[in-house]
Parts: structure tokens; C-alpha cells; sequence
């Protein structure tokens, strides 16, 4: 599936639950923690949105969340021009595991 948007969490937890490989193994053998209030998950949509999904989430308590749609953020970002700005942006920070 396509990555569609980015989810801030205001309030709850979210639990990764990671695809199983073709042998029905998790594709990684380490725990990823929740997803808590003022963390964002799915932001890689938001710097590219041709990405697919690496893993489906799901709601451990009742959970509220900002949806940023990423091809409205892409068209914003093209609105203020501010296209080149992020761009560079993400050339100097995503190797930096920030993204």
C-alpha cells in the first residue's frame, strides 16, 4: 500500500505490528516500541510520497492523531515556495536518521 500521510499522536499508543516474510517470520527481530503522545509516525510520506507502507499500526487505547495528508503538504510546500527549502532540508538531515 501507498504511503498516504503522516499521523502525529496527541494522545494514546500505537502499536507496530511489522508484515511477516514468505517463511511467516517478522521481517525484524526487534521489538519496536509504541508510538506515544508528540511522536509522529509515517513521516517518510511526507518527504516522499511515492513510499510505500513498511508496517500497519495499530490503536493500544483510545487514540487521537493529526493526519498531514502528503500530497497536500507537497502542494503546500509548493504554494509558500518553499519546495527547494525542504528539499535541502531533508538532504542534510535524512541520513541522520531524523526522517
Amino acid at each position: 500500500d501507498a504511503s498516504l500521510a503522516a499521523y502525529y499522536v496527541i494522545r494514546g499508543s500505537l502499536a507496530v505490528v511489522l508484515p511477516k516474510s514468505d517463511q511467516g517470520m517478522k521481517t525484524s527481530s526487534q521489538p519496536i516500541a509504541d508510538y506515544i503522545d508528540g511522536m509522529w509516525i509515517g513521516e517518510k510520506a511526507l518527504v516522499n510520497p511515492g513510499l510505500r507502507r513498511s508496517a500497519t499500526v495499530l490503536s493500544r487505547t483510545m487514540t487521537t492523531v493529526m493526519v498531514v495528508p502528503s500530497e497536500s503538504f507537497q502542494e503546500l510546500l509548493g504554494h509558500l515556495g518553499l519546495q527547494a527549502r525542504f528539499e535541502n532540508f531533508c538532504e542534510d538531515h535524512i541520513w541522520r536518521g531524523l526522517c
